[in-house]
């Protein structure tokens, strides 16, 4: 995997890291937190840094089609919950 992580969605991340993108942008690091345990949830806060939908992936292989469920190989759940941030 090493000779690989060229071709990661975001190659500074870990593999399988939470990674997002706005709109047709690149992925970024969100860098969440460590949780305290490993049953606690995993907080994410950031601002938009663009307009467009919001995209969530692991950091995995992009294919060369730009297809996320390229791999059939990887299986999980992740479970998002979004919330606006106050108004101040």
């Amino acid at each position: 995997m090493r000779s690989s992580r060229h071709r990661a969605l975001v190659p500074e991340a870990d593999w399988f890291e939470l990674v997002a993108a706005l709109g047709d942008g690149p992925f970024r690091r969100l860098n969440p937190p460590p949780p305290k345990t490993p049953c606690d949830d995993i907080v994410v806060t950031f601002t938009a840094w663009a307009d467009g939908e919001l995209r969530l992936a692991a950091n995995d292989i992009e294919s060369r089609w730009r297809f996320l469920d390229r791999y059939g190989n990887n299986r999980g759940w992740l479970w998002v919950s979004l919330s606006p941030a106050d108004a101040r």
